[in-house]
């Protein structure tokens, strides 16, 4: 009988080892704030804080790498040691993920020049409105036919042009946007209102052919129970925190 309980344990262990050693590793976007290296040169920004947590309320160790926006599409595409993604809107997704869920939502908005207050896309109708280029990809071209899009370098150059009244308006996402006033020192009264065009989710996935595949019903669950207490829509909120 020895060896039974031998064998019985054996299988326990075997069992129990891809859990063991399945971890959340994927690529991130190096830019704030979704993700970058703190003043402790720590990870930190809103897709970081969202992964820990399902990371943590799963029971399941997590690892990132930061790196720019070009970088990060080949490396999702072509790199099998990554265990999962995050992927934005009509993101194209690599053959070997599969979607678990919804792990944050925001809104592409255009902001306004102080003082005005329109609520409708339509009120810019022809008028020069900035984006950067990367944003072309997610926003519907009807939306861009309707004004006159204006690609300009990065979202600093965009808000001092926007400000200056160069630019009669800018698309962005509502959570950069207002991360991005302290970040350039802006206050909210120097812009005006925002006018919401498009309400964007990023999903997790899970790689079929890694370690973490087998969890994915434990990651599920963490999903569900972080959407259902309002943890995501939190650690979302706290970003996109504007100061007056």
């Amino acid at each position: 009988m020895a060896w039974l309980r031998r064998l019985g344990l054996g299988l326990t262990l075997l069992l129990t080892a891809p859990a063991e050693a399945a971890e959340i590793y994927l690529p991130l976007l190096d830019q704030a704030p979704w993700g970058y290296m703190d003043a402790q040169g720590k990870p930190a920004g809103v897709s970081i804080e969202l992964i820990d947590e399902l990371g943590r309320r799963a029971g399941i160790p997590v690892r990132v790498d930061l790196m720019p926006r070009r970088r990060l599409a080949h490396e999702q595409a072509n790199n099998r040691d990554y265990t999962a993604a995050l992927l934005a809107g009509a993101a194209e997704v690599p053959p070997p993920y599969d979607r678990l869920g919804v792990l944050m939502t925001y809104h592409i908005v255009l902001v306004q020049q102080a003082g005005r207050d329109a609520t409708s896309v339509d009120a810019y109708l022809g008028r020069q409105v900035g984006l950067v280029e990367s944003l072309r990809v997610l926003l519907p071209q009807a939306v861009q036919r309707k004004v006159e899009a204006v690609t300009v370098g990065g979202i600093e150059e965009g808000l001092r042009m926007l400000a200056a009244g160069r630019l009669d308006g800018w698309f962005m996402a509502d959570v950069v946007f207002r991360a991005s006033l302290a970040e350039y020192n802006y206050r909210r009264a120097d812009f005006g209102g925002l006018i919401p065009v498009l309400e964007l989710n990023s999903a997790f996935f899970v790689n079929r052919d890694s370690p973490l595949w087998p969890q994915r019903d434990r990651l599920a669950q963490a999903l569900a129970a972080m959407t259902a207490d309002g943890t995501n829509r939190r650690i979302v909120d706290t970003y996109a925190a504007a100061r007056p």
